[in-house]
């Protein structure tokens, strides 16, 4: 979990309410003393995150057996715009 100064967070709002979208946590503070949470408002379920480490599972076992090379014509954006679908 991140700490982040109130000063901070109001100038960079945006970007950390993006940051908090994509699952981060982060404790505000003022003047040095925890004043505040601010994390996603829904966390993925146990059976989410079952599904996500069994995913991730079932990609590492086929990256292993192929060496750990991409699909030919995959790249890393084009795995990180799917993972965003």
């Amino acid at each position: 979990m991140n700490t982040i100064p109130a000063n901070e967070v109001k100038a960079h709002f945006s970007a950390i309410l993006d940051r908090v979208d994509r699952g981060e946590e982060f404790i505000l503070t003022r003047y040095g003393k925890s004043t505040a949470y601010l994390g996603p408002s829904q966390r993925p379920t146990t059976a989410e995150a079952a599904q996500a480490v069994t995913d991730l599972l079932a990609w590492r076992s086929k990256v292993t057996s192929r060496g750990g090379v991409l699909e030919p014509g995959e790249t890393i954006k084009s795995l990180i715009s799917k993972g965003r679908r």
